[in-house]
């Protein structure tokens, strides 16, 4: 078998080529980067998901995903990716270096395709403390996408806080389509409240169909 190594240099030579070499490379990058992707085992993977580099998590992560595997294993790991560079901030020269938002992000987008109930803690506590948008947003979606009532609450509180904050309009948005993904009708006093409340049309339009789900 190839080592890890030599195979994770070789899909970032493809990536490379693939994005300064415009259509040429086009297919022939894009098969390779999946021929290399299908070559790394899981348990690779979740090994490499434990360094310190970004571009290794963000492959491991395509590896995990690429897989299909729904194993514990495979899910704990990409939890604790979800607090990358969040805890720990390392700083050069008054620089973050290891805020990797990308992991978090995948790591989310992940764990919602595979749709394990037993991701949502993890993903509960990061959807409250991270302070991303963009990771935020990727969370909620994820959290809808397993689709249990457990997680009413914890969407309820997102969009409590921040209903009325211009700048947080698409963690708003998502949090109320998660809770149209779950259907429960214990949502319906946080959909009526967006529709009554909130000054943004499009999520007073998006709560008022998720409402009409629910009838």
């Amino acid at each position: 078998m190839i080592p890890f190594s030599w195979k994770k240099g070789v899909l970032w030579i493809v990536f490379i080529l693939f994005l300064s070499g415009g259509l040429g490379y086009t297919q022939e990058g894009a098969e390779q980067a999946i021929s290399v992707i299908q070559s790394i085992t899981v348990e690779e993977a979740i090994r490499h998901l434990r360094g310190d580099s970004r571009k290794d998590k963000l492959l491991a992560i395509e590896v995990l995903q690429a897989s299909g595997s729904a194993d514990k294993e495979v899910i704990d790991a990409l939890v604790s990716c979800l607090f990358e560079g969040t805890l720990f901030k390392k700083r050069i020269a008054a620089k973050t270096v290891n805020d990797f938002w990308e992991v978090r992000m995948k790591s989310a987008e992940t764990l919602g395709n595979i749709g394990d109930p037993r991701a949502l803690p993890g993903l509960h506590r990061a959807l409250r403390y991270e302070l991303d948008y963009i990771v935020k947003t990727s969370i909620a979606i994820a959290i809808g996408k397993v689709g249990e009532p457990e997680s009413i609450p914890h969407l309820a509180r997102t969009i409590e806080l921040y209903m009325h904050s211009s700048s947080e309009v698409m963690v708003v948005g998502a949090c109320v389509d998660a809770l149209g993904e779950i259907r429960h009708r214990d949502a319906y006093y946080t959909f009526y409240k967006v529709y009554r409340d909130c000054c943004e049309s499009g999520l007073r339009l998006a709560a008022k169909k998720a409402l009409a789900k629910l009838e």
